[in-house]
């Protein structure tokens, strides 16, 4: 979204108020809403160019985002694959994801996946292939590749679920600071099959052998980055 306000518009702004301070205080609330809206990648997915998971970690080290030897989710969006690394010299665990059918940004109810650094907010375990409804336990197991048959408050059929367990995420930067609000996270799936492409409503899908290992690897606190184009 942009919104461009010209010179003359400004001054007319600017001559209806005696106070300076009122104009800054206007052009910040301004900027703060425009941030919020515009989308994401405006440096978040620019900052880095490399195209392996190591020289990524590398670049993110020397931009001082993250210390040498700190442990690093790494979700790689071009090849829809993660890496996690407890040190940045070597992957313990690797596989295939899903971020969202729509791409990459940050507008609320795009149903695109956020870019950038993050951390681990919180995590959220339930069962082997449990249904896991407003990241609580259902109690209702269900198979990696069977479509759901709830129906939520709203009449909502929801064929896709979140299952075994939840890594919720906070964004780190400007351009992803919206990301826990915007119920972004990563979960387990009862849409195995498509893993490896993208497929999902915004969130970072995984197989349910994988966010169970995962979810007992990482902390809160524990970065990750998410890189796309």
């Amino acid at each position: 979204m942009k919104i461009k306000i010209t010179e003359r518009q400004f001054k007319l702004v600017k001559e209806s108020f005696s106070d300076d301070g009122i104009i800054d205080t206007l052009k910040q609330k301004v900027k703060g809403a425009i941030d919020y809206f515009k989308g994401p990648d405006t440096g978040c997915s620019k900052k880095i160019k490399s195209t392996t998971w190591p020289k990524a970690y590398s670049e993110l080290v020397k931009n001082g985002q993250i210390d040498d030897g700190d442990p690093l989710l790494i979700i790689w969006g071009p090849y829809q694959t993660f890496f996690y690394t407890p040190n940045g010299k070597s992957s313990t665990l690797s596989g295939f994801v899903s971020t969202g059918l729509n791409g990459f940004g940050s507008e609320p109810d795009s149903n695109k996946t956020p870019l950038g650094l993050f951390e681990v907010d919180g995590i959220i375990n339930g069962k082997d292939y449990e249904v896991l409804v407003g990241k609580s336990p259902s109690g209702q197991i269900l198979g990696p590749n069977k479509d759901s048959t709830r129906v939520d408050v709203d009449g909502k059929h929801h064929t896709a679920e979140v299952l075994t367990s939840i890594i919720e995420l906070e964004g780190l930067e400007d351009c992803n600071s919206n990301t826990y609000d915007r119920n972004i996270y990563i979960h387990g799936t009862n849409k195995e099959r498509k893993l490896g492409q993208m497929a999902s409503g915004g969130c970072i899908r995984m197989s349910n052998s994988n966010i169970k290992k995962l979810s007992s690897m990482v902390k809160s606190g524990t970065k990750v980055f998410i890189y796309g184009k």
